[in-house]
């Protein structure tokens, strides 16, 4: 009966994503493009853990 198991809470990576996800979308940035974006830093950089951190390094990859 695994349609009837409790999802499975939301790990650190999860909540990273959603809080980096809340702060592009306010800068004005398309969902599709921000959520590409933060996928492709958390795969180079899977030790970043704020999401500050995480817009920093998306800003920083659009300058170069």
């Amino acid at each position: 009966y695994d349609s009837l198991a409790a999802p499975k809470p939301a790990g650190p990576d999860d909540e990273l994503r959603s809080d980096a996800l809340e702060i592009l979308l306010a800068l004005g940035h398309r969902r599709s493009e921000a959520e590409s974006k933060i996928d492709i830093v958390i795969d180079q950089h899977p030790d970043i853990r704020s999401p500050e951190d995480l817009i920093r390094e998306v800003y920083r990859r659009e300058k170069t």
